[in-house]
């Protein structure tokens, strides 16, 4: 998915976290992880697809899980994770992610990348996917809203 349905998914698990009691703190943590498997984009030039890079892999995210529980920053990870995965699952839907890596490299899910058959012409399709753009200004309207909630 785009950065903004990422970012818009984090924003709105992070109004329930708060609505359920999560201090705002904390919460923030979820919106930092919805939208930190996409760092690959800007460490990678062009050439390569971020989707097959480590960081858009769930044993990667797993293991700094295990790291991260194993410091007084465990429960920032819990919440860290919570947003990761919500990245990983929206991937899956429009071009998929290696979710079986290391033992299978290939992507699972994609129905994007299922109709086009070219990783070149992503943003191409997926703007022109009425579901996908639909998905995304819906969860950019909602993030909009509760931003302009919370920080009023």
């Amino acid at each position: 998915m785009f950065p903004t349905a990422h970012f818009g998914l984090g924003t709105l698990m992070f109004f329930v976290s708060i609505l359920v009691g999560v201090p705002m703190e904390l919460g923030i943590f979820v919106v930092i992880g919805s939208i930190l498997p996409d760092i690959d984009f800007f460490l990678l030039d062009r050439k390569h697809f971020h989707r097959k890079c480590l960081i858009h892999t769930p044993i990667f995210w797993l293991f700094m899980i295990a790291v991260l529980s194993l410091t007084p920053l465990a429960i920032v990870g819990l919440f860290t994770a919570i947003g990761v995965f919500s990245h990983l699952i929206l991937d899956t839907f429009d071009w998929g992610i290696m979710w079986l890596y290391p033992f299978d490299k290939k992507l699972i899910g994609g129905t994007l990348r299922k109709t086009i058959g070219k990783e070149k012409n992503f943003m191409g399709h997926y703007f022109s996917n009425k579901v996908f753009l639909l998905a995304d200004m819906i969860l950019v309207i909602f993030s909009v809203f509760i931003w302009a909630f919370i920080l009023a």
